[in-house]
């Protein structure tokens, strides 16, 4: 800081020119006066200028007084070598990552969860549909094959029809089916497989216009 007695001895010490010549350095002065950072230097400065412009005393030259030296900062830069910056650096990246790694664990172990939840919604689901579904979708949704052509007829076990198909599928007759049907190629070349509403499937002999519950067997 610029003491006021110093900054003033300064400027009377320096006075040695003419009047006119002190009017044109007091306003070069006043100029720079306004660079001084403490208020009593700046004042000392001003006072000295307006001597000069008054022609009371001797000019000071502009050049004569020193620019203020800036206030020092609490704390000086630190290189980037220092061994403390570097290790508050390495902190806050290390900082960062964990930062990063918590949030990916986090988003994981919803992830998770949510997975865990729809399997658990899952269980069971598909009673649900079937019961809510109305008997038009219901019998929509049932697999079905038209015009299927007999390869031949068969009777097994106890009296229990056997037809076998061009495509190599083999349908038998069920137990729970009584029916005692005799049919022949000539008398029933197609068959409609259905699948029942009530479970299982229906074989149709389509020419004899005759039905019989039936299972695969090959």
């Amino acid at each position: 800081m610029i003491k006021r007695s110093t900054m003033t001895m300064l400027c009377i010490a320096s006075f040695a020119a003419t009047s006119s010549t002190a009017q044109t350095d007091g306003a070069a002065l006043i100029a720079r006066c306004a660079q001084i950072d403490d208020s009593e230097g700046r004042i000392a400065c001003l006072e000295t200028a307006v001597m000069a412009l008054s022609g009371t005393s001797a000019p000071i030259e502009a050049s004569q007084i020193a620019a203020p030296p800036k206030p020092a900062s609490n704390q000086e830069a630190k290189p980037l070598s220092d061994p403390s910056v570097t290790a508050v650096a390495a902190g806050k990246i290390a900082s960062e990552d964990s930062s990063d790694t918590a949030i990916a664990e986090i988003a994981d172990s919803r992830l998770q969860d949510e997975q865990a939840e729809a399997a658990e919604d899952a269980i069971g689901a598909e009673q649900v549909e079937a019961s809510t579904r109305t008997r038009a979708e219901h019998l929509a949704s049932l697999k079905e094959a038209r015009n299927l052509s007999v390869k031949k007829f068969e009777t097994v076990g106890y009296k229990q029809l056997q037809v076998y198909l061009e495509n190599g599928q083999v349908w038998r007759q069920i137990r729970g089916d009584v029916q005692n049907i005799r049919a022949s190629l000539d008398r029933n070349p197609t068959v409609d497989i259905i699948e029942s509403s009530i479970g299982g499937y229906r074989l149709q002999l389509n020419e004899m216009k005759r039905t019989i519950r039936v299972r695969r067997v090959r």
